[in-house]
């Protein structure tokens, strides 16, 4: 193999929201040179030290992530980061305080910023990282431009025919109905800092408030939705964090509502009639799929709210203008309040937020911006010592699980880790690989192979002939 240029790294957390955009900016790299590993972060993270050294791609540059950014270097690698939650945030000084961490922006040597706002936010706070700041946008959002879209094309037709005409409710409640439960998320808030001082305890207990009245206002917004179209399938999808039982529980009596989650969210918001959300990431990622969306706003606050979803969003603030919305939405009319310059300028705040809506992919000026990163070439291979040292790694984690099950503990930790990550098979890896290429007429020469000793992570790279 060619190793004239680094190996990258690129570590999945949640599957549903993150494989496709990270499979995408794999495939650029692996067309530009680059060997990538991609595969799940919690086994990636494990097995780090008997891995090609190279650059790896961190979830951002957190108080929390620090530990592993440190981790990362001291396995030879440097480190690059973008942030997942950097689009939508509901308040800029909470943002800064829990997700931009200077001793972390130090260590890094690129910062993936979503957009302009994002950049300018970061510099706020992270004054002297000017250089390491590029707005690229995500390879997640490279997805919803029109010439990728047809990736998706099948699966959309298929949820067409499996659910007909449907209204999809994005949820973004696990603060307050997270899968492990509340007492997960009070020792998770409190790890963040949200006692650290009077002024953050009380800002954190305001937006958790809040939070729980919003989550109230769609518990009782959706029958009403689903009494006033009840030719319509209302398919509920809660955030992959949230607690999907509540949901199912709540509106177990109403036959034509439908509680899913599963799959990415891109043919999901495709085959709607419309989305309805509050200050959920959907909102944007529909609306630039030219998808109807409306902001479902009987709950508001200047300090909670998030500006972007809400912004390129039709309002509504009762479930009188809300169902009043889908039906010009259904009838092919004109949103009431809806104008052409309320048009241009819900564009021109999208294009603030995220780079790379026209123009070359984000996933490319990634790969560009990594081509300015010192990293040595390394090995190209797991040699055989260290594949065994990654399957005993394996297999004393296995163990430990079936003790702690004789035992009768319930192993909530794993079955959330099976919740954000179901498995990778290089089959997949293989067949989507096939889609961009039909899509794109790119990547013909990348390939993939397992890597021995590594279960849930594929290795792509440029076959040159």
């Amino acid at each position: 193999m060619d190793s004239s240029r680094p190996w990258l790294l690129i570590p999945i957390e949640v599957k549903v929201r993150e494989f496709h955009g990270k499979m995408l900016l794999a495939a650029v790299a692996a067309e530009a040179g680059y060997h990538v590993i991609i595969g799940e972060q919690i086994e990636l993270r494990s097995k780090l030290r008997f891995l090609p050294r190279g650059i790896i791609l961190e979830k951002g540059a957190t108080n929390h992530q620090l530990a592993e950014i440190l981790q990362s270097k001291r396995a030879g690698n440097r480190v690059v980061a973008w942030c997942e939650e950097g689009l939508v945030y509901r308040n800029r000084d909470a943002y800064l305080r829990d997700r931009v961490n200077l001793e972390a922006m130090d260590l890094i040597d690129r910062f993936f910023a979503w957009g302009s706002v994002q950049v300018a936010d970061v510099l706020s706070k992270a004054t002297g990282a000017a250089q390491k700041l590029v707005p690229t946008g995500n390879p997640r959002f490279d997805l919803l431009r029109p010439e990728l879209r047809g990736l998706f094309q099948k699966q959309t037709n298929r949820l067409r025919e499996d659910y007909g005409s449907y209204i999809l409710v994005a949820t973004n409640f696990s603060r307050v109905n997270h899968f492990r439960g509340p007492e997960y998320v009070s020792t998770l808030l409190q790890a963040r800092g949200a006692q650290a001082s009077p002024e953050i305890s009380e800002f954190t207990h305001g937006w958790t408030e809040f939070l729980d009245s919003v989550y109230r206002a769609f518990l009782d917004m959706i029958p009403q939705l689903a009494r006033a179209f009840p030719d319509l399938t209302i398919i509920v999808r809660p955030h992959p964090s949230e607690n999907r039982e509540s949901w199912s529980q709540a509106l177990a009596s109403f036959p034509n509502v439908r509680v899913i989650h599963q799959g990415t969210i891109v043919p999901w918001s495709l085959a709607a009639t419309a989305v309805v959300h509050n200050s959920c990431t959907t909102g944007v990622e529909s609306y630039l799929l030219d998808v109807p969306v409306v902001a479902y706003r009987s709950v508001t606050s200047e300090t909670y709210d998030s500006k972007l979803p809400n912004a390129v969003s039709h309002p509504a603030s009762t479930t009188e203008e809300l169902v009043a919305a889908i039906r010009a939405i259904r009838n092919g009319g004109v949103v009431p309040g809806f104008t052409r310059q309320e048009g241009q300028r819900r564009w021109a705040i999208a294009r603030q937020y995220v780079a790379g809506v026209d123009g070359p992919w984000a996933s490319d000026r990634i790969v560009k911006a990594l081509d300015g990163v010192a990293a040595s070439p390394s090995e190209d291979r797991v040699s055989a010592a260290k594949r065994i040292f990654m399957e005993a790694t394996d297999a004393i984690l296995a163990l430990r699980t079936a003790v702690a099950r004789m035992r009768g503990r319930l192993v909530v930790g794993a079955a959330y880790r099976r919740h954000k990550f179901p498995g990778l098979e290089l089959s997949e890896v293989q067949q989507t690989l096939d889609d961009f290429r039909e899509v794109s007429k790119r990547f013909q020469g990348v390939r993939a192979e397992c890597i021995p000793g590594l279960k849930n992570g594929v290795h792509l790279y440029l076959k040159r002939s």
